[in-house]
């Protein structure tokens, strides 16, 4: 069966501290709370039009555009793991920063990547699958040197929900 991989949503955050989600912090009788910071860039695939660019939620800037036929629902974009992606406008981010996507794998194939954003063969952000195994693979490549974390698994045909 092909790779199957259905997107419905991608956030990125990029600040200097961040929450997962607001945090209740208690010390000697002390209270303090912490806000999570407000997403830089997302892209909701929900509900999306088969076809059509989604465009960036918190700028209005940037668009993911269907490359090679992904399909739209209402769970999010579905790729069938041949050749279809969506392919978002550049655009530059550094510093503290992170990536929310809720992911559902029908199936694991090699090169099945959640998102891989990179200009050359020399800088890379990844998320994946590792090999054909439902590990998740994080992965930043600066030159030549990879830094991967592999961790828990992707179960197949449920919402994974991944903050890296």
């Amino acid at each position: 069966a092909p790779f199957a991989l259905r997107l419905g949503y991608i956030s990125v955050i990029e600040a200097m501290k961040f929450h997962v989600s607001s945090l209740l912090l208690v010390l000697a009788g002390l209270t303090t709370i912490h806000a999570a910071p407000n997403p830089s860039k997302v892209f909701d695939f929900r509900g999306c039009t088969t076809g059509s660019p989604v465009t960036e939620s918190v700028h209005e800037t940037l668009l993911a555009s269907p490359i090679n036929g992904p399909t739209c629902g209402a769970d999010g974009l579905s790729l069938d793991g041949n050749d279809d992606y969506a392919d978002i406008d550049d655009f530059e981010f550094g510093g503290t920063t992170s990536f929310e996507v809720y992911v559902k794998y029908n199936s694991f194939n090699p090169s099945s990547h959640v998102f891989d954003f990179g200009m050359s063969s020399d800088d890379n952000v990844r998320l994946s699958i590792s090999g054909t195994t439902s590990t998740i693979w994080w992965a930043v490549k600066q030159g030549s040197t990879w830094k991967n974390l592999d961790a828990s698994n992707f179960d197949s045909s449920t919402w994974t929900h991944v903050v890296v």
